[in-house]
This record gives C-alpha cells, sequence and structure tokens, in this order.
C-alpha cells in the first residue's frame, strides 16, 4: 500500500484502540453499502487482532500480521 494508505489505516487502528473496539466491514463483492443500516448483506462486524507492525521500502508500505477477526 501506499505511505498515505498506511497513515491512514495506522490512524484508524488507533481510534479502534488497537482491536478492542469493534466496526463495521462491508464485503462490496457480497453486497453494496447501505448507509441507511437497513441492509445486512455483505455487513460484518470486525476488530483487529494483532499489534501494528509496518516495513517501508521503495514506493511501498507492508503492515504485517494485522488481522481482521468476525465478531459473531
Amino acid at each position: 500500500m501506499t505511505a498515505a494508505l498506511a497513515i491512514a489505516l495506522k490512524a484508524f487502528w488507533d481510534n479502534q484502540q488497537g482491536g478492542a473496539v469493534p466496526f463495521v466491514f462491508y464485503n462490496l463483492i457480497e453486497g453494496s453499502y447501505d448507509p441507511t443500516g437497513n441492509s445486512t448483506q455483505g455487513r460484518y462486524t470486525v476488530r483487529f487482532q494483532g499489534s501494528w507492525s509496518q516495513s517501508t521500502g521503495l514506493a511501498r508500505t507492508d503492515v504485517l500480521q494485522l488481522q481482521l477477526i468476525e465478531i459473531a
């Protein structure tokens, strides 16, 4: 990912307290984003698992060991 995207993801990860706060993930292959929240198709409640670790190379940043875990 680009450095700008990695910075945005890190800010979001910090805002979710490193996985303590769940959030909603939309899989757009299965459904579409519904701003009203009525449609649940393709919508999953998830949280981050893992600690933040990144490596930055030439024109690329990798975030290692970070996963999304679905909350039932």
